[in-house]
């Protein structure tokens, strides 16, 4: 990579899952757990030097459960990173 090239990273997943339990005899079905589960993963790196480089990313999960019993979740996680190369290798 040169010093200004520009490396950019998308990640989506959907996840959905369901357990459920059948009486075959009562003509029944019952959830009894499951999620959907939603993940956006995304990062862009940046050579500022051979040595140096900066990273941006943002990482967002969204968890939703099937059964009333459990509660949705979301999980955020952002930032910036600077990685320094003490050897000089790539």
């Amino acid at each position: 990579m040169k010093a200004s090239d520009v490396n950019i990273r998308f990640d989506f997943s959907l996840r959905d899952n369901l357990t459920v339990i059948r009486k075959i005899v009562e003509n029944t079905n019952q959830a009894t757990a499951g999620q959907r589960v939603m993940s956006i993963k995304t990062s862009a790196d940046y050579n500022l030097n051979k040595n140096l480089t900066i990273q941006f990313y943002y990482d967002h999960v969204i968890n939703t459960p099937k059964i009333a019993s459990s509660y949705p979740t979301g999980n955020l996680s952002t930032g910036l990173r600077l990685r320094f190369n003490l050897g000089g290798i790539q």
